[in-house]
């Protein structure tokens, strides 16, 4: 294999994010392959606390406002700030990072998408909108522009300033060490003898990602013996919602704000939920099928891409639709053989099918 061109990755998402999470992907991969790869993190200072520190860090002003602290940051510090980057290749880990994408660096860049939540009706950061509308032209100058699924690629491609650079490098799963086997068959003894399932779900407190499903469904289960179904929310919930669960509480739901490592608490579920209204990826989706996870996702586009016949995929608002599938998985003839549809869906997402779009994306 030719030597991979040197490379800088930017990333200015916490390690939360799905943002980052599908970067550190990428950028775990170039070093698999021996490329000569560095991290540089920048940092809004108002919220530091989970991002990521190992690399370079990169610290922005800060400004009142999120978003507008956002906007200053990466319109003006970081681009400033990371002028004198020398590696081969600059990749940008979101459209918000384009600042970075001027004269020196010009026909360096690499643009991973993952989005265009901004300019669909489920924005819900106005101010957001105008930073992509103002940053998105400067997608000419970029060398390449990486998305992770073909659906994302036919969207660009409307676009004038994308056409002809876009590459789909696909997602991958956790690895080896999930076997989905192994997991289906701890499931299925764990559920027989305690009549318990286990329902994990991964989000984050946006109005797209319809938190309101989850609690919903863990009302309508709440004291419910047959069967018996514990919810489980991955998820740093804003003050308001915590409140609201407060105030109006759900026995059979827990909330945990964050985790040192995500697959622990896949190792610990039996399902996924992820009822959410709008998605570019929808990295647990992966890793659910990876484990052998039976899915019960919103049936829109982009999940039909990722998970195929490999987990069941419901119309988001009806009530009816997600009751009755949650409900069925208590059979264990009907949770076998969902997983094992999971399971196999899965290694269309192989490890080394997504090292083999590597090389490309960097050419």
């Amino acid at each position: 294999m030719a030597q991979l061109p040197s490379s800088a990755f930017v990333c200015a998402s916490t390690q939360t994010a799905g943002i980052f999470r599908g970067n550190f992907e990428i950028f775990g991969a170039v070093r698999e392959l021996g490329g000569d790869s560095s991290w540089y993190q920048c940092i809004d200072p108002s919220d530091p606390s989970v991002s990521y520190r190992d690399g370079h860090v990169v610290t922005g002003w800060r400004v009142p406002g999120g978003i507008v602290e956002m906007g200053v940051n990466r319109l003006w510090v970081f681009p400033r700030r990371l002028r004198g980057l020398r590696e081969d290749r600059i990749v940008l880990a979101d459209p918000t990072l384009l600042g970075l994408a001027r004269p020196p660096l010009d026909g360096r860049e690499i643009l991973i998408v993952h989005d265009l939540r901004p300019f669909s009706a489920y924005n819900d950061r106005t101010r957001m909108r105008w930073i992509f509308r103002h940053l998105f032209p400067r997608m000419r100058r970029v060398r390449r522009i990486v998305v992770r699924t073909e659906h994302l690629k036919s969207r660009l491609e409307a676009n004038p300033d994308a056409r002809g650079k876009i590459c789909v490098v696909p997602p991958t799963d956790f690895g080896p060490f999930v076997g989905g086997e192994d997991h289906i068959q701890r499931s299925l003894a764990r559920i027989a003898e305690s009549g318990e399932l286990r329902v994990l779900s991964v989000s984050t407190d946006r109005p797209y990602k319809n938190l309101r499903r989850v609690f919903e469904l863990a009302r309508r289960f709440d004291g419910q013996s047959n069967p018996k179904i514990r919810f489980v929310l991955v998820c740093r919930l804003q003050d308001s919602t915590v409140r609201e669960l407060r105030g109006n509480p759900i026995r059979n739901l827990t909330v945990i704000p964050q985790v040192p490592d995500i697959r622990t608490v896949f190792d610990d579920a039996d399902a996924l939920l992820f009822p959410s209204l709008y998605e570019g990826l929808g990295h647990p989706l992966v890793d659910a099928m990876s484990c052998g996870m039976p899915i019960l996702a919103s049936d829109l586009e982009p999940m039909r891409e990722v998970v195929g016949v490999g987990g069941h995929l419901l119309d988001p608002a009806r009530d009816d639709a997600w009751i009755e599938a949650l409900r069925s998985l208590g059979d264990p003839s009907t949770y076998a053989a969902q997983a094992k549809r999971a399971w196999v869906r899965s290694l269309d997402f192989s490890h080394d099918r997504f090292l083999a779009r590597i090389p490309p994306m960097l050419a």
